[in-house]
């Protein structure tokens, strides 16, 4: 799969953890007893220049997409302050929550224009699985539907 910086002077950098969710045995010496941890992150860092196009594997590209984080959601609070004169500047104060959203920063990007995919990963699903996967998202499909407007259909409705 490919994709492109679009960002004119400034270099993206995409980091993913390649064994996220991967667990490692270990015995604890007081007990005895054999236990699981976390495994030790294998990251993987792509340097994208300002606008330059790379290629990188499609299951990086997943992993980069599947990337999720999460974030505070904050208030604001917008203050005229005197300046001096007739000057007054408007200072707005973020004000915590306590909330917080899951975000998907690649989603985000490509939303806001700043990566754009030219090449898209190939679709490892049979048709079958792909028929399913638009019929959970609410679109009723045609069991004969020709294969390149299915993978269209895929692409529009599941991402």
């Amino acid at each position: 799969m490919r994709f492109r910086n679009l960002q004119e002077e400034v270099p993206a950098t995409i980091t993913v953890r390649l064994n996220a969710g991967a667990k490692t045995n270990y015995r604890d010496p007081a007990t005895g007893q054999t236990l699981q941890k976390e495994d030790i992150p294998k990251l993987h860092t792509i340097h994208i220049p300002a606008q330059a196009e790379v290629e990188i594997e499609d299951h990086i590209w997943e992993l980069a997409w599947a990337m999720k984080s999460t974030v505070p959601i904050y208030d604001r609070e917008v203050n005229e302050v005197d300046a001096g004169g007739n000057n007054k500047h408007r200072v707005i104060t973020p004000i915590p929550t306590g909330r917080s959203k899951t975000v998907y920063p690649i989603r985000e990007m490509v939303k806001q224009g700043l990566l754009e995919v030219t090449e898209k990963p190939k679709i490892k699903l049979s048709k079958s699985e792909i028929i399913e996967a638009i019929e959970n998202a609410g679109v009723p499909v045609s069991k004969d539907i020709e294969d390149q407007k299915l993978l269209e259909l895929y692409e529009k409705v599941v991402g």
